[in-house]
C-alpha cells in the first residue's frame, strides 16, 4: 500500500480514531419527556451533519416523536465501537470503515442516509501548489499527499483515482493532516499535494492553488458521501425509532433544499465556519436511507485497492430495514 507518515492527527469526518469531542448540542427545542424518546447521535461536524443540524434545528427530530442529543466526534473510527458499547444509538458512518468493522464481526448496521456527493455539489477535490506543474494523477507518483486519515472514503477516493487513470496507487506517500492544517503545510513544501473538502478546498484555490478534481467521481458520478450507523441488536428492537430517523432525514433535506439560506446559517451556527465560507458551499442533497448498491460499488473500490474485508459480508442485511437480495 502507498506508505502513510503521520504529520497531524486530524479531527474530521471520514476516518482516524479519535474519541467525541467535549461539545454537545442540546437535545431539542422541549425537554425531554413529553412522550419524545430519546437518543444520541455520534456526527461528524462538517457538512455531512447538516441533516441532523436542521431536523434538530427545525424541530424536525421532535415532530417524529425524537428527543435528540448531537455530540460532535472529531474523528469517526470510534463511533463503531461506541455504538455496540450504547454510548451512541446512532453514529456517523462511511463506507470503508463501515464495511471493515462489520467484516471483523462488530454488530452493525446503516439505519439511515446522509450526505450524498455529485457533481452538482462536489465535496472533495485533490488541490497542489500553484505553480508545482501537476495536472493530474501522473504528477503526484513519488510525491507526499496530506490526506484527513489512513482510512476512510476520501483517502480511497485518491487512491482509486489515481489507479482508474493508470497510475499505481503505491506510487504515493500519504501524510495524516488535519484539515485546517493542509493549506499551510502545502505552502511549506512539506508536502507536495492534499486531498481535502469544502470549505477548506475554497480557501486554497482562492490563494491561488489549483483543484485538479473530485477523486471520487472516479467511483461514481452521484454516491453517498456518508451514513448513520446503528448497533444492528438495538435497531432491530427500536424499529420504530430508526423509522422516524429516516423520515427525520428526508424530511430535512426537503428543508435545506427549500430554504438554502436558513440551511446554511444553522451549518455556521453548528459547524462553527463564519458566514461568508459557508456562503460559499453548495449544500448537497441528504437522503433518508442507503442503498445496497452503493455499498456493493464500495466493496469493489476496497477490492481494487487491496483491501478487501476479510470474511463473509451479505450487504442486503447491513442496511435497514434489510434488503431482500444483495
Amino acid at each position: 500500500m502507498a506508505a502513510l507518515a503521520g504529520v497531524a492527527l486530524v479531527a474530521t469526518a471520514c476516518g482516524g480514531g479519535a474519541s467525541s469531542a467535549s461539545k454537545t448540542t442540546s437535545a431539542s427545542k422541549t425537554t425531554s419527556g413529553g412522550g419524545l424518546v430519546s437518543v444520541t447521535m455520534g456526527e461528524d461536524p462538517t457538512l455531512a451533519a447538516l441533516g441532523t443540524y436542521v431536523a434538530q434545528a427545525e424541530g424536525i427530530f421532535r415532530k417524529n416523536g425524537l428527543n435528540v442529543t448531537i455530540k460532535p466526534v472529531l474523528n469517526i473510527t470510534s463511533i463503531p465501537a461506541a455504538l455496540v458499547t450504547g454510548e451512541f444509538q446512532f453514529g456517523t458512518g462511511v463506507q470503508p470503515i463501515f464495511l471493515q468493522a462489520a467484516a471483523k464481526g462488530l454488530p452493525l448496521v446503516v439505519t439511515a442516509g446522509g450526505q450524498v456527493e455529485s457533481t452538482k455539489a462536489p465535496n472533495d477535490a485533490v488541490v497542489v501548489p500553484k505553480g508545482s506543474g501537476i495536472t493530474g494523477p501522473a504528477g503526484l507518483v513519488g510525491k507526499r499527499i496530506g490526506v484527513p486519515t489512513a482510512t476512510g472514503n476520501i483517502t480511497d477516493c485518491l487512491l482509486y483515482w489515481m489507479q482508474a487513470h493508470g497510475v499505481s496507487y503505491k506510487a504515493v506517500n500519504l501524510a495524516v493532516v488535519a484539515f485546517p492544517n493542509m493549506q499551510n503545510q502545502l505552502a511549506a513544501g512539506s508536502i507536495q499535494a492534499v486531498v481535502s473538502i469544502v470549505p477548506f478546498t475554497n480557501a486554497m484555490t482562492k490563494a491561488g492553488d489549483l483543484n485538479l478534481g473530485d477523486p471520487c467521481f472516479a467511483i461514481a458520478p452521484v454516491q453517498q458521501g456518508s451514513f448513520l450507523i446503528s448497533d444492528v441488536t438495538w435497531a432491530r428492537s427500536h424499529s420504530n425509532i430508526v423509522k422516524a430517523v429516516q423520515t427525520s432525514s428526508t424530511e430535512a433535506n426537503t428543508y435545506i433544499q427549500a430554504h438554502p439560506v436558513q440551511a446554511r446559517q444553522i451549518l455556521a451556527q453548528e459547524s462553527g465556519l463564519s458566514a461568508s465560507v459557508v456562503q460559499g458551499i453548495k449544500l448537497p442533497v441528504y437522503t433518508g436511507t442507503e442503498p445496497v448498491s452503493d455499498l456493493r460499488t464500495w466493496l469493489h473500490v476496497m477490492t481494487v485497492l487491496g483491501q478487501r474485508p476479510v470474511g463473509t459480508l451479505n450487504l442486503a442485511q447491513l442496511v435497514f430495514p434489510p434488503q431482500t437480495k444483495s
